[in-house]
C-alpha cells in the first residue's frame, strides 16, 4: 500500500477553483482518486491561507507555518504540487517529501517576474511578491524529489545544480472539452486572429498586435481575450489598438465559452517569451487551430512541437497572410490536433503515480 498526502491551499482540490496551478491541483487529485485503492491510499491537506493573528490572507506565510504544526508520520511521500508556496523540508526521514516545479522565473528569469504596474500599491507588491516566490522556488529544490511540468523545466532545475536522476518530467493535461468535435463558429466577419491569457510582460501580446497592424488586409480582425490589467504592458497594448478599428480588446474569456472562443479563431497566435509549460497552446491545436509562436521564446520542446515559429514581426504577419490564402493544410491540422489530444489529465494523474512509485523505490539518494 503506497499512502500519498496531497498538499494545497483551502479550496484548491474543488472544481472550477481556478485556472493555472489551481487548475492542475484539482485535476491532479480528482484523476488520481481514480485510481486509490487496494494498492494506494491517497489524502489531500488543505492548509488555510490567511494568518488568522494578522486578520489578512498570506498565502505563502500562511501554508509555511501551517505546514510546521502538520505530522505526517506514515505517509510514504508528501506532495506539495503548487510550486510556488513555500514548504519547508520534512523532519521525518521515512516520509519522501516531492515538490511540483512549474518554472524557476524568480531566480533564472527576475525580468519576467518583476511586472511594471500602473498603480505605485501594484509596484510594491510585486516585488514583495518576487522576493516570497524566490524563496519558495529555493524551498522546492531542496525537496527529495521534483516532478517538473516540463523538459524546460527540468533543464532549469538542473541548472541550478539540483540532481537530474531526482526529476520526474510529468506534462499536463487539458480536459474533455477541448476533445470534442470541432464546430468553426463565427464570431465576427473576417480572418479572426485569437489570443488569450494575461496581459503580463512574458506573454509579449503586443508582438502579435504589431504583427497584425502591418497587414493592410481590412478582412483580418484580431481578438485579444483577457481580462483588463494595470500593467504596462495592457497599457501598451491598448495604446496600440486604439489607432486600429480592426483590434478588439474583448475582455475576460468566461471558462463555459473558452471552447467556443477558440472554435471562433482562424490562427492562434502566441508569442510568449517564458513559460514552463504552455496549455493555451495544446488547447488552441487541441480545436484544430494552428497556432504561432516566437522562436525566441523559451517554451518546452514538446509544448511548441506542432507550432508555427517566427522570428519577427514582419514574419509573423506573412505567415498570418499564407494562412488566409492557403490555408493551414488537413494533414498537418490533424497532427496538430492529434499530438495536442494526447495530452490529458488523466494520464497526467497516472505518470504521477509512476513517478511515486520510481521514487519509493529508489529512495534517498
Amino acid at each position: 500500500m503506497m499512502k500519498i498526502a496531497i498538499l494545497g491551499p483551502r479550496g484548491s482540490f474543488d472544481k472550477g477553483s481556478g485556472s493555472g496551478v489551481r487548475r492542475y491541483l484539482y485535476e491532479l487529485y480528482f484523476n488520481m482518486s481514480l485510481y486509490a485503492g487496494k494498492d494506494i491510499e491517497l489524502d489531500k491537506i488543505e492548509v488555510p491561507e490567511e494568518l488568522p493573528f494578522l486578520g489578512r490572507r498570506m498565502p505563502f506565510l500562511a501554508f509555511m507555518l501551517n505546514n510546521l504544526t502538520k505530522a505526517y508520520a506514515g505517509y510514504d511521500i508528501v506532495h506539495n504540487p503548487s510550486g510556488d508556496l513555500l514548504c519547508l523540508p520534512l523532519k521525518d526521514r521515512n516520509t519522501l517529501q516531492v515538490n511540483t516545479a512549474h518554472e524557476f522565473s524568480a531566480i533564472k528569469y527576475p525580468e519576467f517576474v518583476m511586472e511594471r504596474y500602473l498603480s505605485a500599491k501594484k509596484q510594491a507588491g510585486i516585488r514583495a511578491y518576487y522576493r516570497l516566490l524566490k524563496a519558495a522556488e529555493k524551498a522546492s529544490l531542496k525537496a527529495d524529489y521534483l516532478i517538473a511540468d516540463s523538459t524546460l523545466t527540468r533543464e532549469d532545475a538542473v541548472s541550478l545544480g539540483y540532481d537530474r536522476k531526482r526529476i520526474c518530467v510529468v506534462s499536463l493535461g487539458i480536459d474533455s472539452r477541448f476533445l470534442s468535435a470541432y464546430a468553426h463558429r463565427r464570431m465576427r466577419k473576417g480572418f479572426v486572429v485569437g489570443s488569450i491569457g494575461s496581459y503580463i510582460y512574458k506573454k509579449n501580446r503586443i508582438f502579435g498586435v504589431k504583427a497584425v497592424k502591418l497587414l493592410e488586409d481590412k478582412d483580418v480582425h484580431m481578438e485579444l481575450w483577457g481580462k483588463r490589467s494595470d500593467t504596462k504592458a495592457y497599457a501598451d497594448i491598448e495604446k496600440e489598438a486604439s489607432s486600429d478599428r480592426r483590434i478588439h480588446l474583448m475582455g475576460f474569456a468566461p471558462e463555459d465559452r473558452l471552447v467556443r472562443i477558440y472554435d471562433s479563431f482562424d490562427v492562434y497566435v502566441h508569442p510568449v517569451l517564458y513559460a514552463g509549460f504552455e496549455l493555451e497552446i495544446l488547447e488552441a491545436q487541441a480545436r484544430g487551430i494552428p497556432v504561432i509562436v516566437y522562436r525566441k521564446g523559451r517554451i518546452a520542446r514538446e509544448v511548441r512541437r506542432h507550432c508555427i515559429e517566427v522570428e519577427s514581426e514582419e514574419e509573423m504577419a506573412e505567415k498570418i497572410k499564407e494562412l488566409k490564402e492557403n490555408g493551414y493544410g488537413e494533414k498537418k491540422r490533424k497532427a496538430a490536433m492529434n499530438y495536442a489530444r494526447g495530452f490529458t489529465w488523466e494520464k497526467t494523474a497516472l505518470n504521477t503515480i509512476l513517478a511515486y512509485e520510481k521514487m519509493i523505490s529508489s529512495g534517498r539518494q
